[in-house]
Formats: C-alpha cells, structure tokens, sequence
C-alpha cells in the first residue's frame, strides 16, 4: 500500500519517492506466457489488466512529483544506457546478448488470438501511460544512481 509508505514517509520527515518500470504490456505478456510460461496467454492477459489496475491506483495514491518513470523495453536506448550506466563494468558482448531483440524469435504470430489479448491490453496500457507521463522520465543511468545512493544511505550509521 503505498498511501501508507507515502504516510510514513511523510511522519519520519523522509522524502518518498517510487520508481516505475514501464514496459509495453504485449512485450510483458509475451514475456510471462510465450518466454517463461508463467500460464497460457488468456489467463496472463487477464493477470497483467488485473495488476496493472491495482498498480495504476497504488501510483494515483501518490503526488507526481514521488514517481519517476524508466521506460523499459527500446533496445537501442537500453543498450547505450547500459553502457552509460555501468561503463565497462559490463563487456560489451554481454550488453549485446542481453538486449538481443526476442519479438523477433517469440512466437505471437503462432499463438491463436494474440491480436485480441494485446487490444485488451490497450486500456491498462494506455492509464500507466498516462502515470508514466505525468512523471519525472528517469535514464538507466539515473535509476542505477538512485539505487546506489540508497544503498549508501542503508550503510550509513
């Protein structure tokens, strides 16, 4: 519940302030029922509205300013993002084999009914969207820089 970590956050004097990973639901439905198979895709279509909606008022629970948004998901930007992010901390073919395009070797054409699940999508989508727009657009680089600060923060006495 983050109206109560909201709360918290404001009697502890602590400023609150959230991370949303946005990625596009077909990409997420692809990813849960065709790559991990975590259940067949009608049953993750109604999973992923289902949570999208609990996400979208958990986050309408919030003032603007809290929520960062990071658009997951554009290969080109994720990989140079990664490069910014960590440097050569991370080798170069690694960063090529992770951000590998997989739409293109996943199976939605083969899956009957693929179109439908992603048009029921389109509502879930397009209400996390609209969170996402209202917010402050974070870079990776800037999400591995807030992650590494709270880090620090834990570690201080």
């Amino acid at each position: 519940r983050t109206d109560w970590l909201a709360e918290a956050a404001q009697e502890a004097g602590a400023d609150l302030q959230v991370i949303l990973l946005q990625r596009s639901l077909a990409d997420s439905l692809a990813a849960s029922c065709l790559h991990r198979h975590f259940e067949p895709c009608a049953n993750q279509t109604e999973t992923l509205i289902s949570n999208a909606k609990i996400l979208a008022g958990h986050m309408k629970s919030l003032r603007p300013e809290q929520i960062s948004c990071h658009r997951y998901g554009e290969l080109g930007s994720m990989k140079t993002a990664v490069q910014e992010a960590f440097g050569g901390a991370v080798p170069q073919h690694l960063v090529d084999v992770m951000w590998e395009d997989s739409t293109s070797t996943d199976s939605r054409n083969q899956v009957d009914g693929w179109d439908d699940m992603v048009s029921q999508l389109q509502e879930s989508e397009l209400m996390l969207e609209q969170i996402c727009m209202r917010s402050k657009q974070l870079t990776l680089g800037e999400v591995v820089k807030r992650v590494r600060s709270m880090n620090m923060t834990q570690r201080s006495p």
